[in-house]
């Protein structure tokens, strides 16, 4: 409600009132329909969109998610989905290593870290975290199983963008796929476990 009654007082006061997704741009628009001139949509840090096309064949492959987990935005799908591999035994696992590069929050989300594919470390500077990045195949994007990440973009998609390495996003937002999917990258819908496998 407050945060509503705040949306419009700056609706009324500012010369344009800027989202950094489309899709939270449009919901402003249907809730202040007589301001909706003033709303507009740009995506944050998108001065140089990659696309990626390179295909390294590797003998084990790294997978790095730079970030925090917690609450909803956690590996719970990802390994459900590297479990269904498994049991058909279409994955090695020792040909996969993942590494969580920041902290973790909750016995639940460090209880995931007990498989052997699985390491972790806390996060330290952004730079030491992009070199960690550049070292890894595959750059892991993990979004919140829950409505939150409907209308956001984590940041680190433009970091990542950057970085000349595929990304594997697990998501919960059409938009962000969009932009992923036509820059030659792979995406998932988190909360959909066979669709992670495949």
């Amino acid at each position: 409600k407050y945060l509503s009654i705040f949306e419009k007082i700056i609706l009324k006061h500012c010369y344009k009132l800027v989202f950094v997704t489309n899709a939270a741009a449009e919901e402003c628009k249907i809730r202040n329909s007589e301001f909706k001139f003033k709303i507009k949509s740009i995506y944050s840090g998108a001065v140089k969109l990659q696309k990626y096309t390179k295909n390294k064949s590797k003998k084990i492959l790294n997978f790095i998610h730079l970030g925090t987990l917690y609450t909803t935005r956690n590996l719970e799908n990802l390994i459900h989905g590297i479990n269904i591999l498994k049991k058909k035994n279409k994955i090695d696992l020792s040909k996969i290593k993942i590494l969580n590069f920041g902290d973790i929050y909750g016995n639940k989300q460090i209880k995931m870290l007990d498989k052997p594919y699985i390491s972790w470390v806390k996060s330290t500077d952004r730079l030491k975290a992009i070199k960690f990045c550049c070292k890894s195949d595959i750059l892991l994007l993990i979004q919140h199983t829950d409505e939150r990440s409907k209308l956001t973009f984590p940041f680190k998609v433009y970091e990542y963008l950057n970085l000349d390495k595929i990304i594997f996003a697990l998501t919960n937002n059409n938009e962000l796929n969009k932009m992923l999917s036509k820059r030659g990258h792979v995406c998932a819908d988190i909360n959909n476990v066979s669709e992670i496998s495949k």
